[in-house]
């Protein structure tokens, strides 16, 4: 039996920033017969929104692995459940999901994607590929989270690495990027 030990790391977090400027215009009716004066109201209200911040809280780590002779995958969930098909873990293996941390205006809505479906994580020259990833909306699912009262929220992140048949032992590390952005 072979051991393999893999996560990836969030490394590269990317939000972007909106404001918003509301416009409401009212005027008066006119009667074109007369000549009458006009009226009207205009208002603006500017809003600044703080660039949504990413803190990553903890790695998405799939474990030590044992692999036999066949290809398989292990699928840690959002709530960091292992699911195994074609390896295993060794006995007491640490595993988990990732958890990211936004960090905004209360109250605000941000949508969250991957800004890919995979990544790979390497040792050396040898990679496997992790895909599937789930944001709390299913995996591949972007979806909309709202910053809570103390102005933020933990975003709990799962994905599926793919073990190749015959993959090299060793240490795999990797990286993903995660897109946040006011709605």
């Amino acid at each position: 039996m072979k051991h393999l030990r893999s996560s990836i790391k969030t490394s590269k977090l990317t939000t972007t920033a909106g404001a918003a400027i509301v416009v409401s215009l009212s005027v008066m009716n006119i009667t074109p017969a007369r000549a009458l004066s006009a009226s009207g109201n205009a208002e603006a209200d500017i809003v600044s929104l703080t660039v949504p911040a990413l803190a990553e809280v903890d790695d998405l780590d799939f474990g030590e692995v044992i692999i036999g002779g066949g290809a398989g995958t292990v699928e840690i969930s959002t709530a960091g459940v292992p699911t195994l098909t074609g390896v295993s873990h060794t006995p007491g293996s640490p595993h988990h999901q990732a958890i990211v941390q936004i960090i905004g205006d209360p109250g605000r809505p941000v949508d969250i994607s991957m800004a890919a479906p995979s990544y790979a994580v390497s040792n050396g020259a040898f990679t496997m590929n992790v895909n599937n990833f789930d944001l709390g909306g299913g995996p591949n699912n972007a979806h909309t989270v709202t910053v809570g009262g103390a102005g933020t929220i933990d975003v709990n992140i799962g994905a599926t690495l793919n073990v190749g048949a015959g993959q090299q032992i060793g240490t795999y590390t990797g990286s993903y990027t995660l897109n946040a952005d006011y709605q």
